[in-house]
């Protein structure tokens, strides 16, 4: 996983201490062990071998006279339903994991990553960055409290959705785009080109605001 791990750190603008089922996630990849397990069926497939391997098996095409064209199709459908069954083994595995919660609670769908452009939204890893939940747990801040003293804890869930510094920000973001939830955001930014814009923007004004508070906090402690 460590190899997997240092090339999904490489494809995006993510904090290093971004747990591995994250970013697969982020980045769409299929967990390295689930990749080896598609690539070893997929080899014994085409040589006509039968092999279980991770919970799966493939059976090989039928021996006989059959058209190429057909072998070609039933090729693709095999494969088809590898990749369907993969996808299941890793929505199940991500939805039971621990590691990752507050990008879940953004994607619970593990595949929903694939449809997603990297952008400042989702590159900055959910519960990292300029939240003091996190540098709190880095130990880079003496507690976890938001800076502008609206709640006791600072995660992505408040700065974007309750934080009362940005609501004149949320407010006018709403109105053009309707209500924003952590279930509904990235449905709402797949929907349509100039929704995924508008919450681009407002995700950008409110981490850059954000940073350029928290360092001039931080300069001064």
């Amino acid at each position: 996983m460590a190899i997997q791990r240092a090339m999904l750190l490489l494809m995006g603008n993510f904090s290093r201490t971004t747990s591995t089922e994250a970013l697969q996630v982020l980045t769409g990849c299929l967990p390295l062990d689930l990749e080896v397990v598609r690539s070893a069926l997929l080899y014994f497939l085409r040589r006509g071998k039968t092999v279980s391997l991770g919970g799966h098996s493939l059976e090989p095409l039928p021996e006989g006279e059959i058209g190429n064209d057909f072998r070609i199709w039933l090729l693709n459908e095999k494969k088809k339903q590898l990749d369907q069954d993969l996808l299941l083994q890793w929505k199940s595995r991500w939805s039971c994991s621990q590691k990752g919660r507050t990008t879940y609670r953004f994607l619970p769908d593990a595949t929903m990553g694939r449809r997603i452009v990297p952008t400042d939204f989702s590159t900055r890893s959910p519960g990292h960055g300029c939240f003091t939940s996190y540098l709190y747990r880095m130990g880079k801040v003496g507690d976890p409290s938001c800076i502008f003293r609206d709640s006791n804890l600072d995660d992505a869930h408040h700065t974007f959705f309750l934080c009362d510094r940005w609501v004149s920000e949320r407010e006018r973001l709403e109105q053009e785009i309707g209500r924003i939830t952590p279930e509904n955001i990235v449905g709402i930014m797949l929907s349509h080109k100039d929704c995924w814009d508008r919450v681009v923007a407002f995700c950008r004004v409110v981490l850059r605001g954000k940073k350029q508070e928290l360092d001039f906090r931080l300069l001064l402690s």
